[in-house]
């Protein structure tokens, strides 16, 4: 199951949401509407601590190849750098805004800070303060789960993304989660999603009342 946070930038609200479309099914192009072309900037790293195989897991890389293969972009680039090669990200997102090699968008997806060399979180802090100035010079940024996924040293990213999952996550590789659509006006839900069935479902504490919900099983999570 992955969370999706955008902020910022006309542009990417749209990407955003083809984006998620495209994490539970990825059979059919999608075309996003007229718009300028994008320069799309890719930080990954891989978390597999249950070694599912490549095929049931998003992985650095596969990104890059929905985003070329599966959408029509109008882009021009899409670039991946690894989280231990921050620097190659500081400096693309340091370009001028006018500098036609900078990117619109960083798509944030970054379980940890960088793991080699020295001065880590030095680097990681210098990543961070360019990522500021760039979402508030009109760039936008998307982060999937990794991204918001609190390790030692994110925290500043965390404030910058104003979202974070922490503690322990329930994985079930046998039976997976239910993602069950229970809001009218929920982005992925009214964007064509195809749910397989009706649950059950209540949450008081969330004010979700009890009904038959539209979900999807999601294997091996």
């Amino acid at each position: 199951m992955f969370c999706l946070q955008y902020l910022h930038g006309k542009k990417i609200t749209t990407l955003a949401i083809l984006l998620s479309l495209l994490i539970i099914s990825v059979s059919h192009a999608q075309t996003l509407p007229p718009h300028d072309s994008l320069d799309i900037l890719i930080v990954s790293d891989e978390v597999n601590p249950h070694g599912l195989n490549d095929n049931d897991l998003m992985q650095p890389g596969d990104l890059s190849l929905v985003l070329d293969t599966t959408i029509t972009l109008n882009s021009n680039t899409i670039t991946e750098v690894a989280t231990n090669d921050i620097e190659q990200a500081t400096t693309a997102l340091s370009l001028a805004v006018e500098d036609a090699a900078r990117p619109e968008i960083l798509i944030y997806f970054a379980h940890r800070i960088p793991d080699n060399g020295n001065d880590a979180s030095g680097r990681q802090a210098a990543f961070v303060a360019v990522v500021e100035n760039f979402l508030q010079s009109g760039g936008g940024v998307i982060s999937f789960h990794h991204g918001i996924y609190r390790t030692g040293g994110k925290q500043d990213m965390q404030a910058l993304l104003g979202s974070e999952a922490i503690g322990a996550v329930p994985w079930d590789t046998a039976n997976g989660q239910d993602v069950i659509y229970m809001g009218e006006d929920h982005f992925i839900g009214s964007h064509q999603v195809s749910y397989s069935g009706t649950t059950s479902y209540e949450n008081p504490s969330h004010d979700i009342a009890l009904n038959n919900y539209p979900f999807f099983n999601n294997t091996p999570d």
